[in-house]
């Protein structure tokens, strides 16, 4: 999808005097052409892996998609169901048709759920976030892998 703005064709600036007033004239002529395209958010871009790395530490990207906000949410409430859970995502407030990239990481990820019972610091081998065109990033679950929903959406 590219995004389109409007963007200037000709600006100019003109400065005079007028009975002894300082007179400043700005025009600017807008026109719509397309931006520049704007290019999905990657897995593994340098913002991306900076959100992971203060998550932990990955040792791969196990996945990506880009999909729609509608699909994310589906899937999301899919996976509430198959564990029990009834909820409506807060991807329901998007635009159906936004676009957004779901990643999967493995690795080792600290601190995201209580101590065990003998007080060891628990720790997580899978993580799905969500990513926005905006920048914005989403964490949508930290877990063990083998007991987390991380099929494609």
């Amino acid at each position: 999808m590219l995004a389109t703005m409007r963007k200037p064709l000709v600006a100019t600036l003109s400065v005079g005097t007028i009975a002894g007033a300082l007179v400043v004239t700005a025009a600017i002529l807008v026109a719509d052409r397309p931006a520049a395209p704007v290019a999905p958010p990657s897995c593994s871009s340098p913002a991306t892996m900076e959100v992971v790395k203060n998550l932990g530490t990955t040792t791969s990207v196990v996945w990506s998609k880009r999909t729609t906000a509608s699909a994310v949410a589906a899937w999301q409430e899919a996976n509430g169901k198959a564990d029990g859970f009834s909820f409506v995502s807060q991807l329901r407030d998007l635009p159906p048709a936004t676009a957004v990239t779901v990643c999967v990481y493995r690795g080792t990820f600290h601190g995201h759920h209580p101590p065990s019972a003998t007080g060891t610091p628990s720790s997580a081998d899978t993580l799905s976030l969500i990513l926005f065109d905006d920048g914005t990033v989403q964490i949508y679950q930290v877990g063990q892998g083998n007991r987390m929903h991380t099929s494609l959406p």
